[in-house]
């Protein structure tokens, strides 16, 4: 698991009262400035931006995620002076009262799995191409059950379910991570983050709810709940559709 890559969701939404018309300068600003100030970062290989499918308060209706080759990338990304140039600028947002922030938190990837219909890549990543929705689903795990449901994972799920699931119609991918538990300088409105969390790519929405149906994710759950008959303690439960893209 060492040197593995790590993903950042960075997860924002309107401050309370913000102008409508103002915060959608901001998203303009956050594509047209942000993303490509983010790009000049040593380290970092890439980011995506989405917005929510269906706004729901407990989530953030704008979502960043920040690629990186490794923790060490990441780390050393917070004290790069490009880095604190472009959080100073998104910081005048915020006392501004623009916009908050939701979420902010790395996560090391465990293992990827992309579909034929994918671009295939020469190794596991956080980064995938091609894939305009995505799911997240997100697990805090009860005590004693983190180190179950990894060998849980690594014994069976990605084996045996996880390829069947791949194998759905207009499927791009699957990536599962793991909670690195590190700080960040960014005050956020959740700290209680998933220890655990699960990205599913697809093609378009209609193929979400085609795999929501599905004999193989029902066959999934069943496994699941053999293995842990109280469920899983599910925090993020969420579609976002992609915005835009930018690779190193």
């Amino acid at each position: 698991m060492e040197n593995r890559p790590v993903m950042s969701f960075s997860g924002m939404s309107p401050a309370p009262g913000a102008d409508s018309e103002i915060y959608g300068r901001f998203v303009n600003w956050m594509t047209e400035v942000y993303a490509p100030l983010h790009m000049t970062v040593p380290g970092r290989t890439g980011m995506d931006m989405y917005k929510i499918v269906t706004a729901n308060p407990e989530y953030p209706s704008l979502l960043g995620l920040l690629h990186y080759k490794n923790i060490q990338a990441r780390e050393a990304s917070i004290t790069n002076p490009e880095r604190i140039a472009v959080a100073n600028e998104l910081n005048a947002w915020i006392k501004r009262r623009v916009m908050v922030y939701v979420w902010v938190a790395p996560y090391e990837l465990v293992k990827s799995f992309r579909s034929e219909q994918a671009n295939k890549q020469s190794k596991e990543d956080t980064m995938i191409e091609n894939a305009p929705i995505l799911h997240i689903e997100g697990y805090r795990f009860r005590q004693g059950d983190q180190e179950k449901y990894a060998n849980w994972l690594n014994d069976y799920a990605f084996n045996s379910f996880v390829p069947l699931i791949i194998g759905l119609p207009r499927i791009k991918g699957y990536d599962c991570y793991k909670n690195i538990g590190s700080k960040t300088l960014v005050e956020s409105s959740e700290w209680d983050y998933p220890d655990s969390v699960s990205a599913l790519y697809f093609e378009d929405i209609a193929a979400f709810e085609n795999y929501t149906k599905s004999r193989e994710l029902l066959a999934f759950q069943k496994a699941t709940l053999n293995v842990f008959p109280n469920g899983l303690n599910l925090k993020w439960y969420v579609q976002y559709q992609l915005i835009k893209s930018w690779r190193k």
